[in-house]
Parts: C-alpha cells; structure tokens; sequence
C-alpha cells in the first residue's frame, strides 16, 4: 500500500478551518433562535397591552351612565361609557353595544367627572322628563339629575353648568360613533 504522508500545517489548517466552520454555524443557529425568541416577544408584549373588552353583562364597576328618563310611558335611554372606550345604549326596549370611542376621550371624560366631585358639584332636580349622569367610581356612586327642558334663566346655577358641560361631552362622544 502507498499511504502518503500529509504534512502537518496542512492537516492542522483542515482541522482549524473546520472548527471555525462548526462556531459559525453554531453561531448561526443561535442568531436564528435569537431572532424568533425576539420575534415572540414583541409578538407577546403587544397581545398583553391589549386593553380588556366588556360585555353588557359583566360592566366593571368603574363607569358613567347618562341619559333621560320618565315621561308619560315611563322609559328611559341611557349610555354607559367605560374607561377603555367602550360604549353601550340601554333603553326600554333594546340593549346593544355602540362603536368603541378612544379611550384617551374616555378617560378624559373620567377626568372630568371626578373634577366635579372635588369641586362638590351636586344636583338633584327631578321632573317629569330627568336627565342623568351616574358616575360608579368603583368605591362610591354619585348621581346628578335635571329637569328637561333646562329652564331659559340666564342665570342657571355653576352647578348646572358644569354638569351641562360634562353632558354635552358625552354626547358629543356618541354622535361621533354614529
């Protein structure tokens, strides 16, 4: 048999070549791993950052609820805003959820009705035809009502004011969903 010898630095270059191949190729495989371990986790961060949907039967306790009520027949129509945005018409005859409004507006709404429970603001005038804003802080409720039709003084109450100022929020909230 005629076996040739191999020099050395030849066999000791093949050996070095292939283990830089191997590293790379591990390395490589790692950045894959890397790149989908990346990839799930931004995938996992924006699932989790979703905000939480309600239905009609199971309304957290935080929420406004406004509208009217009373008249000849008795019924009533009223909204309830939630804090993420989420809007529902309950009425004497239906029950059904509106076009979901930014919950930044929401919140801002929010805002607005704890302001006025700071401030004090109180109103309670009840008439044959009532309109209404119920605000369930979640620790406490308050409820502020007015005869409708507001009467033509000019000089209607701070109180009043500031409670038509909220309400003419609120539906501004639901003509943007229609």
């Amino acid at each position: 048999m005629n076996i040739k010898k191999v020099p050395y630095h030849l066999v000791r270059d093949f050996f070095f070549a292939s283990k830089i191949s191997i590293l790379v190729l591990s390395l490589n495989i790692l950045n894959l791993r890397m790149n989908k371990l990346i990839t799930l986790l931004v995938v996992l961060s924006f699932v989790a950052c979703k905000a939480q949907t309600y239905k009609m039967d199971e309304l957290p306790q935080r929420r406004i609820s406004f509208g009217n009520l009373g008249g000849f027949a008795g019924s009533y129509t009223s909204y309830v805003l939630l804090e993420n945005g989420q809007l529902f018409y309950i009425s004497t005859y239906e029950k059904k959820e509106l076009k979901k409004v930014s919950a930044f507006k929401a919140k801002h709404i929010f805002k607005e009705a704890e302001e006025l429970i700071e401030e004090g603001v109180s109103l309670n005038e009840k008439a044959n035809l009532t309109n209404f804003i119920l605000f369930n802080s979640g620790s406490k409720d308050i409820e502020w009502n007015w005869a409708q039709p507001v009467g033509n003084s000019k000089a209607l109450s701070k109180d009043l004011e500031e409670i038509l100022e909220l309400n003419a929020s609120l539906i501004k909230l639901i003509k943007h969903t229609n």
